[in-house]
């Protein structure tokens, strides 16, 4: 990757700064994890590419967190999602894995649940 090299990528692993997770013993990566490093650590977005949408993404986050620290109430939300499974090629196996995208309950979800 340009954005950062092996051993930064290792030290970021490291320090908790990757999510992944591991199947049958590989570890695997969220497809946006090149952004949310971006996100995360000012001097690896200065290394990307310039992205309007990302960058008008990324002011709206930065104006509701000015509003929140200036005593605004946090929003609420109940979202409800649907996921299928579309499948393309015969698979022999009767289990198949996915990566759900499940939010972790932190100090910016409370009360998350999932009902099948």
């Amino acid at each position: 990757s340009d954005l950062f090299t092996n051993e930064e990528f290792y030290t970021l692993r490291d320090k908790g700064f990757l999510d992944y997770i591991m199947v049958d013993g590989k570890r695997m990566y969220e497809e946006r994890f090149f952004q949310n490093i971006a996100y995360a650590i000012p001097d690896y977005q200065k290394r990307m590419k310039k992205d309007k949408s990302r960058e008008e993404s990324r002011n709206l986050n930065d104006n509701r967190l000015g509003e929140l620290l200036n005593g605004d109430k946090p929003k609420e939300y109940k979202v409800r999602a649907k996921i299928s499974l579309k499948i393309v090629e015969n698979i022999e196996e009767e289990k198949v894995k996915l990566w759900l995208p499940f939010p972790k309950e932190e100090f910016q979800q409370k009360d998350v649940k999932l009902v099948s």
